[in-house]
């Protein structure tokens, strides 16, 4: 619950714990398709630029939820890896 005090008048946020779930079940069903593609992704021997690639590829088919996935890609003379 949080409160919010603005011109004269004090307002409340209330959610429930029903929603509180709801919302991360959402976020978990979102976060499903980034996780399987870089898994996926894990398995391919790929240069840096073709993981560079294909990373760009899953982030616009993810849309906003790529956000949440921490993604550290190497410099250009370092080999690509898992």
């Amino acid at each position: 619950m949080g409160l919010l005090a603005r011109e004269g008048e004090l307002y409340i946020l209330a959610r429930s714990e029903g929603r509180r779930e709801k919302q991360r079940a959402i976020r978990r069903r979102r976060l499903k398709g980034p996780w399987q593609r870089l898994r996926e992704l894990q398995t391919q021997d790929l240069t840096r630029d073709e993981l560079l690639l294909k990373l760009g590829a899953a982030k616009a088919q993810t849309g906003r939820a790529y956000r949440l996935v921490e993604v550290r890609v190497p410099r250009a003379e370092l080999p690509v890896n898992t």
